[in-house]
């Protein structure tokens, strides 16, 4: 249920407020080993990932990483959402959005940062662009 609710409040509210109200809610209350927090950090986004492409709801990759970022979060560990773009060959940017931990890729594949220019901060587009799958 959190891929279409998260869906939802994007389509409604944004980026910004979306992880703004995903932040206050409550965490587990133990923190994993580092080891075991990079096995279950990916574990997370792979289970995000079938729910996205199984499931009833498909759901492109912003809304994969948001929520893998949020579940990360509830069982305290940290996930970075990433946003990088590159020029599509129809001319338009093409944005794609992924989660790493600890400075290693989790929810895409490892060479991702090679095929998109990567923002320092995250950024939600506008415009003409589009989301790739």
């Amino acid at each position: 249920m959190a891929l279409p609710a998260v869906a939802l409040a994007l389509r409604l509210r944004g980026l910004a407020d979306v992880q703004a109200a995903l932040g206050r809610w409550p965490r587990t209350r133990s923190e994993p080993a580092p080891r075991r927090a990079a096995d279950a950090a990916r574990r997370v986004a792979w289970c995000v990932y079938v729910a996205a492409v199984y499931g009833p709801w498909p759901a492109n990759c912003l809304q994969r990483s948001v929520v893998t970022v949020w579940f990360l979060r509830r069982r305290q560990i940290l996930g970075d959402l990433r946003i990088g773009v590159r020029r599509g060959d129809d001319g338009l940017l093409d944005f794609h959005a992924w989660v790493e931990h600890d400075g290693h890729v989790v929810s895409d594949r490892p060479d991702v940062r090679d095929r998109y220019a990567t923002f320092d901060r995250v950024i939600a587009p506008s415009g003409r662009a589009r989301w790739d799958a």
